[in-house]
C-alpha cells in the first residue's frame, strides 16, 4: 500500500456513435461507439493524511476541507471527488488534488476521464489492485450511481484503455475492440484533423434525460437518429484504419446531422459560424465532440489543414493541439 500516488488519464475524440451508449437506448438496442484517446490529460494526486479530508480542483479553483467523511455530500462542489472518498476511502485522512488540460465544457470526456483516474488512484491508495477496465467501470459508477448523473460509458473506457477502439455496449457489459490504425494513417489523421473550442457546452444532465425520454416515448426522429448513429459507428470501425479522409469526413458530418436531430439546442450560433467558415476553407466534414451545444468541434481538413485552422480562428474559435495516444490511465 502506498501513501502518495499521481495518476493521469487521457480524454478522447468520439468519432461516431456517441449517445448510443446511454440508457435506455443501450439497454434495449445496444450501443456502438468509435473513439480515440488524445494526449490531453486529467491528473489526480492522492496523498494520505493523519486526519481530515482536503479536496482541491486546481483548474476550477475550488476546494473543500472537512474533518469527517460524514460531512461530504455529492450535492455540493466537486461531487466526483467527494464521491470517490466516500466509495474508496470512507475513513478519510486524505488529500486529493486534480487538474485538467481541457477547457471547461469541452465535450472531450473530461469528467469520464476524471472519474476513471479517481477510481484508479483511490483504489490503489486503499490497497486494491484494479485493472484499467475495472477503473473505467468504477469511474462510471462514481458518475451515475454515486452522483446521479445521466450518461454513457465511452469516456471512461477511452480514458482507461487509450488508443483507437470500437466499444460495443450491451446492457451492463462492454466489449472494447482495438482498431489497428497504421502509423502512417494515424499521422495523416493527426495532420488533417482540426480540433477547436467554441465555448463551454450548455448540454446538461437534463438534456440527456430529455433526449432519452423522447427515445422512450418513441419520437421517430430521435429513434431513427440513434439507430443511424450506431450504424455510422459500425461503418467507421470497418474503414478508419484505411485512412480515407473523404469518407471519414462524410461519416463525421452525417453523425453530426443525426445528433442535431436529437435536440433543438445541439448546435449553437457560434458552432454554426465555425462550421460555415471551415466548409468554405476546405473541410471534408466534422462534428461536435461529445454531447454538443458548445464545447469542441473537430473537422477533417482536405488539401490544406492550415487554411481550415485559419478559418477557425477567424470565426472566433480557439484551435487546440491534438495528437493521439495509445496510453490509457497510468501511474506517473
Amino acid at each position: 500500500m502506498t501513501d502518495h500516488l499521481i495518476v493521469e488519464a487521457p480524454v478522447r475524440l468520439d468519432f461516431a456513435g456517441g449517445w448510443t451508449d446511454v440508457p435506455p437506448f443501450v439497454d434495449r438496442q445496444g450501443g456502438l461507439v468509435v473513439n480515440a484517446a488524445i494526449d490531453t490529460y486529467v491528473r489526480v494526486e492522492v496523498t494520505r493524511r493523519p486526519s481530515g479530508i482536503v479536496l482541491v480542483s486546481e483548474d476550477l479553483g475550488q476546494s473543500i476541507e472537512v474533518t469527517d467523511p460524514e460531512q461530504l455530500s455529492v450535492d455540493g462542489d466537486l461531487p466526483l471527488l467527494q464521491a470517490a472518498v466516500r466509495r474508496f476511502l470512507p475513513d478519510g485522512g486524505v488529500e486529493i488534488r486534480t487538474s485538467s488540460g481541457t477547457p471547461l465544457g469541452s465535450g472531450l470526456g473530461t469528467s469520464g476521464a476524471l472519474g476513471t483516474a479517481l477510481a484508479f488512484a483511490c483504489s490503489r491508495i486503499a490497497g486494491l489492485d484494479v485493472t484499467p477496465h475495472e477503473a473505467a467501470h468504477l469511474g462510471w459508477l462514481l458518475e451515475v450511481e454515486d452522483c446521479g448523473l445521466a450518461g454513457g460509458r465511452q469516456d471512461q473506457f477511452a480514458a482507461a484503455l487509450g488508443g483507437f477502439h470500437v466499444l460495443s455496449f450491451d446492457g451492463s457489459s462492454v466489449d472494447a475492440t482495438p482498431i489497428e490504425v497504421p502509423a502512417d494513417v494515424r499521422l495523416r489523421l493527426e495532420e488533417h484533423l482540426v480540433l477547436c473550442y467554441v465555448g463551454e457546452s450548455r448540454v446538461s444532465g437534463a438534456t440527456i434525460v430529455r433526449v432519452m425520454q423522447a427515445y422512450e416515448d418513441g419520437v421517430e426522429r430521435v429513434v431513427r437518429a440513434l439507430e443511424e448513429m450506431k450504424e455510422i459507428a459500425r461503418r467507421l470501425a470497418g474503414t478508419l484504419h484505411e485512412g480515407d479522409l473523404e469518407l471519414v469526413g462524410q461519416l463525421l458530418h452525417r453523425n453530426w446531422e443525426c445528433q442535431k436531430m436529437l435536440d433543438d439546442g445541439m448546435q449553437t450560433t457560434a458552432m454554426k459560424v465555425v462550421e460555415e467558415a471551415v466548409e468554405e476553407a476546405g473541410s471534408l466534414g466534422g462534428k461536435a465532440a461529445g454531447s454538443g451545444a458548445g464545447g469542441c468541434l473537430f473537422f477533417v481538413a482536405g488539401g490544406d489543414p492550415q487554411a481550415v485552422r485559419r478559418a477557425v480562428i477567424n470565426a472566433g474559435a480557439q484551435v487546440l493541439p491534438m495528437h493521439f495516444t495509445s496510453t490509457g490511465v497510468r501511474e506517473c
